[in-house]
């Protein structure tokens, strides 16, 4: 499981009342990342879309998930309007 420093205890605790294993192993990570996060106007509204570099980019799940839900349409469509506006962005 990856998760924050700052939830390990609580995660740990859960992990070994809610599952049969009998120990937790635990250790930091550094992980260093190039992006920004910015967002695209699409026909269905504001998606935020995480952008590295010139080439890549990439729309956040969770807004085209929301978006879709709430509009009625499929998710993909969603995102493939994020990425078509993506040079407007």
């Amino acid at each position: 499981m990856i998760a924050e420093e700052k939830d390990a205890e609580t995660l740990s605790e859960l992990i070994l009342r809610e599952s049969t294993t009998l120990g937790v192993r635990s250790f930091s990570v550094n992980r260093k990342t190039s992006r920004e996060v910015r967002e695209v106007e699409t026909q269905y509204g504001k998606v935020r879309v995480k952008v590295s570099g010139e080439i890549r980019f990439q729309p956040e799940y969770d807004d085209c998930r929301r978006i879709a839900m709430e509009k009625r349409v499929p998710i993909q469509e969603v995102y493939l309007e994020a990425m078509k506006n993506r040079k407007k962005e």
